[in-house]
């Protein structure tokens, strides 16, 4: 077979043919497919440059539990990634507690460095999410849509005691005899047990345990009954935690008089 031809192939009933004519088929067949062959092959596209932007390492920072007002760095690696200079639009965290320090606001080519994040603990205990963002102009220098935007995820549980949310459980107005349901989250500092179990004093309901969606603790699912006797009331949601100590919500409302059962008030 020729350098670069492809395989030439028989079809059924070829060798049916008289010699001369089987011989002319072959030899036109080998000329064309030779000919091909002398053709150049498409030239395989180069690859595309890696697309500017800028890289957080990692993306994501715990720092664990932090003393009330306690002023803790995190830091993150940056690189610049693509040809060209970055300019940095804008640097966001979304809260007056975070201060942000390290980038500059034009990043050349290759350039690498390192964000710190100053975060000012608040003073009342209770987890805390921050979420850096940096905008820059990588799509106007032919980044694909979105990559104008990085972001920086950080976590810390401030304080050592376990907290409640929502801390009070105001149900207002409620038909007397009636049930409300409600959702609260019990989050307790990293490395401290989950909550065993919770119970409703003062009212009558039911309470359920759930995993938490994140973070350490509990979501609690409270199916709480609004008492028959009209007039102002109130209860507590009692949570027994791992540690062994007791997280306590207040529950309030007001049982109103339902409509009457028919036209006669019956």
């Amino acid at each position: 077979m020729l350098a670069g031809t492809h395989p030439l192939l028989l079809l059924p009933g070829s060798f049916e043919r008289p010699p001369g004519r089987r011989c002319a088929a072959l030899a036109a067949a080998v000329l064309v497919l030779g000919a091909s062959a002398l053709l150049p092959w498409p030239a395989p596209r180069p690859a595309s440059p890696l697309a500017p932007g800028l890289v957080l390492d990692p993306p994501a920072l715990d720092l664990g539990r932090l003393p009330l007002g306690r002023t803790q760095e995190a830091k993150a690696r940056w690189r610049r990634t693509g040809p060209g200079t970055l300019k940095v639009l804008a640097v966001s965290t979304g809260c007056a507690c975070a201060l942000v320090r390290g980038l500059p606001d034009e990043v050349a080519e290759g350039a690498s460095g390192t964000l710190g994040v100053f975060l000012a603990a608040r003073d009342r205990p209770g987890p805390l999410h921050l979420r850096v963002k940096v905008v820059t102009d990588a799509t106007r220098r032919g980044a694909p849509a979105g990559a104008d935007l990085v972001a920086l995820d950080v976590a810390a549980y401030v304080g050592d005691r376990a907290v409640a949310r929502p801390a009070r459980l105001d149900l207002g107005p409620r038909v007397a005899g009636a049930s409300a349901e409600r959702w609260v989250e019990v989050a307790v500092p990293p490395g401290d047990p989950a909550p065993r179990g919770a119970t409703i004093r003062g009212l009558g309901g039911a309470v359920e345990v759930h995993p938490p969606a994140t973070g350490h603790g509990a979501l609690l699912r409270a199916v709480l009954a609004v008492p028959l006797l009209p007039g102002p009331f109130d209860g507590r949601l009692v949570v027994a935690l791992g540690s062994g100590e007791a997280l306590e919500v207040p529950v309030g409302g007001v049982s109103v008089p339902g409509p009457p059962c028919g036209p006669g008030g019956g």
